[in-house]
């Protein structure tokens, strides 16, 4: 499973859906950081079978359930220790509980590197389970992208003149009047 980490705002999660996009492949992305156990589990509703009460858990619409497509992990590093666990699982047999992931799914993850974010620790275990690659930014692959998605000219002219460069946010620190400027700031701006 890769797991593509990196600073925020560098294109880690767009690039894997403008590659969805490219196949014409289905993408759900899914933010960890909002999960809890059930939005994995299912939710437990108590039913009456067999003339007892038993719990039963219904799958979360939102999983995919045939197909083929991407189902993007974000930030699995911002998830509680019971999302992790249920992640765990996924990873290690595409499924939990009675869920499992349809075999054309391919599970792909993306997290924010750095000291200075609200993060829990993702075990050995859990890391084990993913191959991970950087992304770096890329001033040649950040200008093609502008051409190619019709960057307003003047964003795209302030960018190749080297009106500014990319620095990771640990680089500006917490100086005052400082903001970390990425890809992602400029595409707000166009």
């Amino acid at each position: 499973v890769p797991l593509f980490t990196g600073p925020p705002g560098v294109g880690k999660s767009h690039i894997v859906q403008a590659w969805c996009k490219s196949k014409g492949i289905p993408f759900i992305d899914r933010r960890i950081a909002y999960d809890e156990a059930p939005d994995f589990t299912g939710f437990p509703v108590p039913e009456i079978v067999q003339d007892r009460q038993i719990c039963v858990k219904y799958i979360p619409e939102d999983l995919p359930s045939s197909g083929a497509g991407v189902f993007l992990l974000e930030e699995p590093n911002r998830g509680t220790t019971s999302v992790m666990n249920c992640l765990m699982q996924v990873l290690t047999d595409r499924k939990i509980g009675k869920y499992t992931l349809p075999p054309g799914w391919i599970i792909a993850a993306c997290i924010n590197e750095g000291a200075d974010y609200d993060t829990n620790g993702m075990d050995p275990a859990l890391k084990n389970r993913f191959v991970q690659f950087n992304v770096a930014y890329d001033k040649g692959s950040f200008v093609d992208y502008m051409r190619e998605t019709e960057y307003h000219p003047d964003i795209r002219n302030f960018i190749e003149a080297n009106m500014w460069s990319f620095k990771d946010p640990e680089s500006i620190g917490n100086v005052a009047g400082a903001k970390y400027v990425s890809p992602r700031t400029w595409s707000q701006v166009n």
